[in-house]
């Protein structure tokens, strides 16, 4: 167990809950195109759980060993994906997507534990998908900024969100530019030259102090 930089996705199918007919067919149905985009996308499943409010999927991108420079990226374009393809089965979907550090572990014991991920990143993401501006996708700032120039989006009116004490940006991701590098269904590599600097910057730092440090990547 440790702590992760992570894109989250939770996703909700509100027309497939307990209430309908013929619901185990139906949840096999959107259970199958979720977990099909999830690995074209590498992405991890987390949880999926049916209930009387709907379908919930938790996915993430960045746990190992499935660790991409742009993973925020390609959980946006699966979040896009997938609610296009449930979209046109007649499916009311939602979905939110943020990224930040997440604590990534197994909990529980050798009878019953699972993989799964905590922290306020988590929580937001599932707050985005419930909230009332939601009519698709909605990503967080975080998100926004990693997807750079691959992903076109639309900037939206702040939100209020439970344990935010300010309105928070929201986007609404449209789909992959049109200059977006790399074939279809393939991710285009993020060169993160930011952090390079930053990490260049910090070598120089120790070098020319003469001394030994730690650095974090």
């Amino acid at each position: 167990a440790d702590f992760r930089l992570c894109s989250i996705l939770f996703m909700r199918i509100l027309s497939v809950s307990h209430a309908v007919p013929e619901v185990v067919q139906k949840t096999q149905q959107v259970f199958a195109i979720m977990l099909s985009a999830i690995n074209k996308y590498d992405g991890m499943l987390a949880r999926f759980n049916v209930d009387d409010k709907g379908t919930i999927m938790f996915a993430a991108f960045g746990p190992p060993p499935a660790q991409h420079e742009d993973d925020a990226v390609r959980a946006v374009l699966c979040a896009i994906e997938v609610v296009q393809l449930l979209k046109a089965q007649q499916h009311r979907v939602r979905v939110g997507v943020t990224t930040g550090t997440v604590f990534a572990g197994s909990v529980g014991n050798v009878e019953r534990g699972e993989y799964t991920f905590y922290g306020d990143t988590v929580n937001m993401a599932a707050r985005l998908m419930t909230n009332k501006a939601n009519t698709g996708v909605l990503v967080d700032e975080q998100t926004c900024k990693d997807m750079g120039a691959e992903v076109e989006s639309e900037e939206l009116p702040p939100i209020i969100v439970k344990g935010r004490s300010e309105p928070m940006p929201v986007w609404r991701p449209i789909g992959r530019r049109a200059s977006g590098r790399g074939k279809k269904g393939s991710v285009a590599a993020n060169t993160r030259s930011a952090e390079r600097v930053r990490l260049e910057t910090s070598m120089r730092s120790l070098r020319d102090k003469g001394k030994g440090g730690l650095l974090l990547v």
